[in-house]
């Protein structure tokens, strides 16, 4: 896998799991433990931290929380970085 698909799937990790699916059935249909799609979304999550239109601090870290109570700020956001590592 190249680092743009390594990254695509990143952002569509996070982007499934700040819409509301949890890591256990993202993880069932991806074939990863659900412990590791956290991991995987906080690195989409932190990619697409970029494109947000809200404030965000730097080094702050985004809780699955806050990202959801922001959810359409976030999805805007991976949208932008998926259109902007696909092209």
């Amino acid at each position: 896998m190249s680092k743009q698909e390594i990254n695509l799937r990143r952002l569509s990790v996070a982007r499934r799991v700040i819409s509301g699916e949890t890591y256990k059935s993202v993880g069932d249909d991806l074939g990863v433990r659900h412990s590791r799609i956290g991991q995987i979304s906080s690195v989409g999550m932190r990619i697409a931290r970029h494109f947000l239109d809200i404030e965000c601090g730097k080094y702050q870290l985004i809780s699955l929380t806050e990202a959801r109570d922001n959810k359409k700020e976030w999805i805007a956001a991976i949208d932008k970085a998926i259109l902007e590592i696909s092209t």
